[in-house]
């Protein structure tokens, strides 16, 4: 196995031996100078931390976002998808029956706003469950009657 001399050996003997332990400029030196300034343009390019607001948990307008998320859980229950994304939708609607009863209490507090949190979250986890699924089946469409008929299947 071949070692490969990034320069830090030479240091090791030379100072063993007494002597400076000066190391040669060449590749470690410009390979650190090149991984810090990548470093610093990546942090710099990173900017400050994103905050997402959660959605308003309070008074009117959080029971018209209760409301939405009511009518957006039966529009998903419609789909043919819904056998599959049957525990996914009863865990955003009971998170949902937990966010009305405490608007109907009047203990809207920030966990209120993470509970709606929560339900869109998983609103959105189920949308996007159901146009995966839609795009396996629109490619399945297209890929299935020319294997089907035997067209195409093999080359010859």
């Amino acid at each position: 196995m071949k070692l490969i001399n990034r320069g830090w050996l030479p240091r090791a003997h030379t100072v063993a031996a007494g002597g400076t332990g000066a190391a040669p400029p060449g590749l470690p030196t410009l390979w650190w100078a090149v991984a810090a300034l990548v470093l610093t343009l990546l942090a710099s390019a990173c900017g400050p931390p994103v905050h997402v607001e959660a959605p308003d948990g309070e008074g009117v307008a959080g029971r018209e976002n209760a409301t939405a998320a009511r009518a957006v859980i039966d529009r998903l229950r419609n789909s043919s998808y819904a056998d599959e994304a049957a525990l996914d939708l009863r865990r955003a609607e009971g998170w949902l029956d937990a966010v009305e009863q405490r608007l109907a209490d009047g203990n809207a507090g920030p966990t209120t706003r993470l509970l709606m949190l929560a339900v869109r979250t998983q609103l959105s986890a189920v949308k996007s469950f159901y146009a995966k699924r839609e795009a396996e089946d629109a490619l399945a469409r297209v890929r299935g009657p020319s294997r089907a008929d035997g067209e195409g299947g093999e080359l010859r």
